[in-house]
C-alpha cells in the first residue's frame, strides 16, 4: 500500500510519501522518501488565512496570530528544509501558482521519488 505523511506548517509543507509498510514511528525515525516545500509569499499567505477565517469563521486566524504562527515557523520548521535537502529529498513547488498548476508539480515530485 501507499502512505502518504503531510506535515504542515504555514507557508510549507512537509508530505512524506512511501510504499509498503505502516506509519507506526515514521515521524520519529526519519522514514521519509520525499519532503515537500510549497512555497508562498508571506503576505500572500496572510491574506489567504485571513480569507478563511471569514468563510469558516476561526477566529484563531487573526493578523496577530498569524504572525507568530510563522514567526515560529521560521524559527523552528523552516529549519528542516535544509536538512531534508541535504538528504537530497527535498521538492520544492511554487504555491503561488493556480490550484491545478500545483497539483501537477505536487503529482510530478511524488512521481520522480516513487521509483528511488
Amino acid at each position: 500500500h501507499v502512505w502518504v505523511l503531510v506535515l504542515r506548517a504555514l507557508g510549507t509543507v512537509a508530505l512524506g510519501i512511501g510504499v509498503g509498510g505502516d506509519m507506526e514511528g515514521i515521524v520519529l525515525d526519519g522514514k521519509l522518501d520525499m519532503a515537500l516545500e510549497l512555497k508562498v509569499d508571506e503576505e500572500e499567505l496572510i491574506q489567504r488565512l485571513l480569507k478563511r477565517a471569514q468563510i469558516d469563521g476561526r477566529a484563531d486566524d487573526n493578523y496577530e496570530t498569524i504572525r507568530e504562527r510563522l514567526n515560529v515557523f521560521n524559527t523552528q520548521t523552516a529549519p528542516l528544509t535544509e536538512y531534508y535537502a541535504s538528504q537530497g529529498k527535498l521538492e520544492t513547488v511554487d504555491g503561488m501558482q493556480t490550484p491545478d498548476k500545483v497539483f501537477e508539480d505536487i503529482r510530478a515530485c511524488v512521481a520522480r521519488h516513487q521509483n528511488l
